[in-house]
Parts: structure tokens; sequence; C-alpha cells
């Protein structure tokens, strides 16, 4: 969408700065055939990003430093090709995420937690003054989670596994501060669909 409203931008620009009528058709045309080839390649260049080359970079990042060392201390992959493990008694699942609009990846690290820890779910006033909180701004705080964005690479210089481990314990010390508890995997999913019931009326 984004291409072709570009490229009709473009041609609305050249049809009326173009003086020569007679050959206003034949150069319409031409200008036509040469965006649409542009977008063509630039949209198959893209396809091929997505279906191959992200897939083999983001398995590439996984089997690589830093996070391979987090696979020396134990955390496996799961279906959806992320690591997930536990640290501190905290159950979380680290990878990497890589948005459409985004050139580069970044690391994620997600921190679960039992949204029923006291009993009940969090209220909306508890969950802004806890997200309000966060002084980081590559930390996000949900209903069931704190989620964690490392960059790839900071300037030139590639994140370390240390960098991304001291964000994890920030994390979990934060959690631990607001008595928000560890929860199993399985335990965490089965309780997402209540989690979900609960948000609807959450945000009205």
């Amino acid at each position: 969408m984004v291409y072709t409203l570009g490229c009709l931008g473009l041609f609305l620009i050249y049809f009326f700065t173009n003086k020569n009528e007679d050959l206003d058709i034949y150069s319409a045309f031409i200008f036509w055939f040469l965006i649409w080839f542009i977008l063509i390649f630039i949209g198959t260049l893209e396809l091929l990003s997505h279906t191959y080359y992200r897939p083999w970079k983001i398995n590439k990042i996984l089997n690589s430093s830093p996070l391979v060392e987090f696979k020396r201390k134990g955390f496996v992959k799961d279906d959806e090709n992320d690591l997930k493990g536990s640290i501190r008694g905290y159950n979380l699942f680290i990878g990497v995420l890589w948005e459409n609009h985004e050139k580069q990846p970044s690391y994620f690290s997600q921190i679960i937690f039992n949204p029923f820890s006291n009993e009940r779910f969090l209220r909306q006033d508890e969950y802004d003054t806890f997200e309000e909180s966060l002084s980081e701004e590559n930390k996000t705080f949900t209903l069931n989670s704190l989620v964690i964005l490392n960059k790839t690479y900071k300037g030139f210089k590639k994140t370390k596994y240390e960098s991304i481990l001291k964000d994890i314990f920030e994390a979990i010390d934060f959690l631990k501060a607001r008595k928000l508890e560890p929860i199993s995997f399985k335990d965490w999913e089965d309780i997402i669909p209540k989690l979900e019931k609960h948000q609807e009326r959450f945000y009205n």
C-alpha cells in the first residue's frame, strides 16, 4: 500500500510537471512500467527476506552469543522457536523479536508471573502504578509478565550476555518487591483464557 501510494505520487508529480503534450501518453506508459517493475522487484525482495532470510537469521542468532549462553545454562527451544528456562525461581522466555518495520532484530526476555498471585487479578490502578514505576524504557509490564527488549547491537558492539542477564535480575527483583509470584509454564498457559476475559472488563 505504501509503495503504491508512493508510485501514484511520483506519477502525479511527473504528469503535472511534464510540458511535452505529444509524449504524455507514451512517457506515462514507460513511467508506469518502470515504477511497477521496481515495485514488484522490491516486493519480491521483501517476500524472500521474510520467508527465507529472517527465519535463517533468527535461527543463527539463537545459536550464537549471547543467547547460546542461556542454552548452556539449561534453556531449551520451545515450539515457537524461543528459548525457555528458569532464573532465580522465575520461568521466562528468551528469543528474537523482529517486527516487519524494523531493519534489525532485538533480543526479548519475558519473565512470567502468576497473575492471580494475590488470589485475584490486578486492578487497573495497580497495573498503571506498576507500569509507571518502571524507569527503563526497554521494559514493559503486562498483566501476566514483564517484557524486556535489548537491541542486538549497542553502537558497534554486540549486546553481551551479562547485559541481558542484568536486566532480567532487575525485572525479577521488581516482581518480587510487588509480591507477584512465579508460575509454571503450563499453569501460566492454562490461566490465559481467564485472564483474557478479565482483560475485556479491565479496559472498559
